[in-house]
């Protein structure tokens, strides 16, 4: 995740035309949307043992990643990032059915 990132700030650093300026910028504000999001959740759901609204900001996670992925699919980066973050998405829609069985089986 951490080298997508770098790539995408390489991208909008090579970036001749407006439009691959704006889908850079758009792809990094994702990013450090996702990494606040990230960092939010596990206070929510550990610590509040707020499990429903955990849910709703991993939902919530997990479309930001989703939405991040595919503006830096397609950036004019040498290595396609869209690798560099699939076991990411992976990992999060397997947490978000953990999560959401966890929500569900107690109720």
């Amino acid at each position: 995740m951490g080298y997508s990132s770098h790539l995408a700030v390489r991208a909008f650093d090579a970036a001749v035309t407006p439009g691959g300026t704006a889908q850079a910028d758009q792809a990094l504000q994702l990013y450090y949307g996702q990494l606040a999001l990230n960092l939010l959740y596990m206070p929510v759901f550990f610590v509040a043992k707020q499990k429903e609204v955990g849910l709703a900001h991993l939902l919530a996670l997990t479309g930001t990643v989703t939405a991040m992925t595919v503006k830096m699919h397609g950036l004019s980066t040498p290595f396609s990032t869209t690798w560099f973050l699939a076991p990411y998405c992976a990992w999060l829609g397997y947490a978000t059915y953990l999560n959401g069985g966890y929500v569900f089986l107690n109720r």
